[in-house]
């Protein structure tokens, strides 16, 4: 029975069908550290060439041709990605260096185009945010309960709908 129903081809519960026993075995279990441990190297690899990005825009460089290479590789990467699921774990970290160009390149010539420091502020604080949560699950110091779920999903809805 599915839990819910798309149009999406991506979404689709019979893409899901087969994947465990599909997909790409190494002989190792997945487990929550595994997992954290690759996110950590993916989000570096991301924060690597946003920063890389930023900084050649504020050394003159043209953003255009980092962005574009960063969106449509990007999204041509996550089409290929969608489709071949068994090479996500070798293109992720080109995933990860490609949205890091866009992120980059895009947040350089907002943060120059409007108020210059807000941007900072904002990527500085979602990336502190991001890291704090990735130490405190990482290392397990807390544990996710139900009732943290229901927390955490009543938090953001309230803070969606207060921004609306």
């Amino acid at each position: 029975m599915a839990l819910f129903r798309s149009s999406n081809p991506v979404l689709q519960e019979k893409r899901f069908e087969g994947t465990v026993l599909e997909g790409i075995s190494t002989g190792e279990e997945m487990t929550i550290k595994g997992t954290m441990n690759k996110f950590g190297v993916l989000m570096a690899l991301m924060i690597a060439s946003t920063m890389f990005a930023w900084n050649q825009f504020y050394k003159g460089s043209d953003p255009m041709p980092f962005m574009m290479v960063g969106v449509f590789g990007g999204l041509g990467l996550a089409i290929l990605m969608a489709f071949k699921m068994k090479w996500a774990a070798y293109l992720a970290p080109a995933y990860a260096i490609l949205e890091g160009l866009f992120v980059g390149s895009v947040s350089a010539m907002y943060n120059n185009a409007y108020q210059p420091g807000l941007i900072i502020q904002a990527v500085a604080l979602t990336l502190l945010v991001t890291l704090i949560m990735f130490l405190i699950y990482r290392y397990r110091i807390i544990k996710v309960t139900k009732k943290l779920r229901t927390v955490v999903v009543t938090a953001t809805a309230a803070i969606a709908i207060f921004y609306l």
